[in-house]
């Protein structure tokens, strides 16, 4: 019974996967479509536009997705643990995918679109915005730091953590240097903040009637189309957000959380009904096709390309998306089976040394 009940509890939270899943395509999509216009490929003006008019919900979206657990995660193993745990899901792959995709980009400079050298390896440690998507892993691991250090030693209170996010998302607009990912730190601390304050909710068994109503949808849907709406209209081709200016830098806020929040809701109401078990599925790899993807859309760019030609480059792009997606999860299935564990979390050196010395004596015996 016990078994069953916790079976039923990581079933119900599958929406987390969901909105995992519609994250990662997001991102996938926005980097496979921006490849193409960087290539001076001409693909179908739709493809853009609709890219612009959510590109603004994508990265807070993540943020706030990955403040959901913390609190809970700190909580249970401590300042020390979480900060190895950290680490090694964190940290760890953004260094071996970081040097991989640097690698890879050396080799293959003649297909690519952006001109990387060996010396640029070292960039991950203090300026990853020039490492493409690197950025949001090394980012997210100096919030959410930043974070178990005001939790467990200042004993900072959530109202106040969320009043100095705040102050810290309006300075990012003055202290835009790039320089150990500074700005984009400023900037998402509040989305962090906001999946810290949202995941009471988001976690209480009693809040999945309210989660799940289709009340809420008729509430969020209009409000995020109109926000969405009047972003498109009035900051299309906008690529850094501490661009903004005026009271748009206020409204940036509600437009990002409440367009997150309608993707989380869609999210429960997914799980509830177990529709579309792929994109779960999806979600649940995010990781490993975050840090792929960007190899992967390139190199399906390139070789589309260079088969079928620009002539049906739309047809291409779309191609690229869905292998940017599958391909990743295909690839971690072969590491997986190769025993390759080593791509993505430390080696296990105590068990790996336990094993040598375990071999070692039954050759001697």
């Amino acid at each position: 019974m016990k078994k069953e009940k916790n079976n039923s509890r990581k079933q119900r939270l599958g929406w987390i996967d969901y909105a995992r899943g519609i994250a990662i395509i997001l991102v996938v999509y926005k980097h496979a479509v921006v490849g193409f216009l960087s290539s001076k490929v001409e693909i179908h003006h739709f493809l853009f536009d609709f890219q612009e008019m959510i590109y603004n919900l994508r990265m807070p979206l993540f943020f706030m997705l990955s403040g959901v657990f913390i609190e809970r995660s700190l909580q249970r193993r401590g300042f020390s643990e979480f900060l190895k745990y950290k680490a090694n899901s964190i940290i760890y792959p953004f260094f071996v995918w970081g040097i991989i995709q640097v690698l890879i980009q050396i080799v293959a400079s003649n297909y690519t679109n952006s001109q990387k050298e060996l010396s640029d390896i070292l960039y991950l440690f203090y300026y990853p915005r020039l490492i493409d998507p690197f950025w949001f892993l090394y980012t997210l691991f100096a919030v959410v730091m930043a974070y178990a250090v005001l939790k467990s030693f200042v004993g900072m209170n959530k109202i106040t953590l969320f009043a100095l996010s705040l102050g810290l998302y309006f300075s990012s607009f003055y202290i835009k240097t790039d320089l150990f990912c500074i700005n984009d730190i400023l900037f998402y601390s509040v989305f962090l903040v906001t999946g810290i304050l949202l995941s009471k909710l988001l976690l209480d068994e009693k809040s999945e009637g309210l989660l799940t109503s289709p009340k809420l949808l008729l509430i969020l849907l209009p409000i995020v189309l109109a926000g969405q709406w009047y972003w498109y209209t009035h900051h299309k081709g906008l690529v850094w957000f501490t661009d903004l200016t005026g009271i748009d830098r206020f409204l940036f806020l509600p437009i990002a959380i409440v367009g997150a929040m309608l993707v989380l809701h869609i999210s429960f109401l997914l799980d509830k009904k177990n529709t579309l078990p792929w994109l779960r599925r999806i979600g649940s790899y995010s990781l490993y096709i975050y840090v792929m993807h960007l190899i992967v859309t390139g190199t399906s760019r390139a070789i589309l390309l260079k088969v079928f030609g620009e002539s049906v480059a739309t047809y291409s792009a779309i191609a690229v998306i869905i292998l940017g997606v599958l391909v990743p999860i295909l690839l971690y299935k072969i590491t997986e089976k190769l025993h390759m564990d080593f791509l993505y979390e430390p080696p296990k050196w105590k068990l790996l040394k336990g094993k040598l010395t375990s071999a070692k004596q039954s050759k001697a015996n």
